[in-house]
């Protein structure tokens, strides 16, 4: 006869296992193009929503609302320069989509319409 602790830790561990394995890991091959009909969806249903709502502009204006001053380079010895060098990529990819974009402010509040109950 088993050990009744034995017993009691395996059916613990059974029952605290995942099941549920995703498909990108069983089907490595689907990743990217679900990742890709993912992204889609979330553009499509973008576009529709009334809620984001922007216009694109050259001009400057007096005031600016927010700003980062993160150095784009570390000095210190233990950082990945590899790293940085994807973190300067990825800032200037950004920059290029956000550049312009100007909300208007009684759009700017998503949750005008909701009151707090």
């Amino acid at each position: 006869m088993e050990n009744p602790e034995k017993v009691i830790l395996d059916r613990i561990k059974s029952h605290e296992i995942r099941r549920r394995v995703a498909l990108s890991r069983k089907y490595p091959l689907f990743k990217r193009p679900v990742s890709f009909f993912r992204c889609l969806l979330r553009y499509i249903r973008n576009l529709f929503d009334y809620n984001i709502r922007y216009t694109r502009s050259n001009e400057f204006f007096p005031y600016v609302i927010a700003s980062c001053q993160s150095p784009l380079r570390r000095k210190s010895g233990d950082n990945n320069p590899g790293l940085q060098d994807h973190k300067i990529i990825n800032m200037k990819r950004a920059i290029e989509k956000l550049n312009g974009i100007v909300i208007n402010p009684e759009k700017a509040n998503i949750h005008h319409d909701s009151e707090i109950r």
